[in-house]
């Protein structure tokens, strides 16, 4: 068996519908914010981001939105991350 180092935030995604089923605007809205983060990171492997990667997001985040909308996009993303545990 041949273990791959890539986890897309897309296939994260789709696990995450699969289990959980969430509404339609849910989901569209987690694939936005996984995709707005993948393209900061410069990559949509989720094995490949780190804690520094997140840092700098939510720096460049809260510059631009109100940070109620930061803290759920951060917790949006957060949920993903612990589903690889």
């Amino acid at each position: 068996m041949v273990c791959s180092n890539v986890v897309t935030f897309a296939s994260v995604i789709e696990l995450w519908i699969k289990e959980k089923k969430p509404r339609e605007e849910i989901q569209i809205a987690t694939r936005t914010q996984a995709k707005q983060c993948s393209d900061f990171c410069g990559t949509d492997n989720m094995a490949a981001t780190s804690d520094r990667h997140a840092v700098a997001w939510k720096m460049d985040l809260l510059g631009r939105k109100e940070p109620r909308t930061v803290k759920n996009n951060l917790a949006n993303i957060n949920k993903l991350f612990e589903r690889l545990n």
